[in-house]
C-alpha cells in the first residue's frame, strides 16, 4: 500500500491486484519453462485489455513484472530474461499511484 497509497481502502481492488500478480507469475513461469516470448506477449495484450476494461491504470502491468524481477536470483538469467522482455512490451511504464 506503501507505493499505490490510491488502493487503499479499496479491498475488492486488493485482492483483485494479488490475483493478477500470481497470474503474471504463472505467466512467467510458463514463458521460461516452454521458451516461447510470444506467451508473455500475449498474456501481457491481455492483461493491459483486462485492466483498460476495469479503468486502471496499464502501469499495473510493468510493475507487477518488476516487482516478480526484483526476487528473481541472478541465478534464474532466463527468467530475469523474459521479465524483462515483458517489461518491453508493456505499453506504459509502471504505475506509481
Amino acid at each position: 500500500m506503501k507505493r499505490w497509497p490510491s488502493l487503499e481502502g479499496r479491498n475488492e481492488l486488493v485482492r483483485s491486484t494479488r490475483s493478477d500478480l500470481i497470474y503474471t507469475l504463472k505467466a512467467l513461469q510458463s514463458t521460461t519453462l516452454v521458451g516461447d516470448r510470444v506467451l508473455l506477449a500475449g498474456y501481457v495484450e491481455w492483461f493491459e485489455d483486462v485492466l483498460e476494461a476495469r479503468e486502471l491504470p496499464l502501469g499495473f502491468v510493468p510493475a507487477a513484472l518488476e516487482l516478480l524481477l526484483s526476487q528473481i536470483p541472478e541465478s534464474l538469467a532466463l527468467a530475469r530474461c523474459h521479465a524483462e522482455f515483458g517489461l518491453d512490451v508493456c505499453r506504459e511504464s509502471a504505475w506509481q499511484g
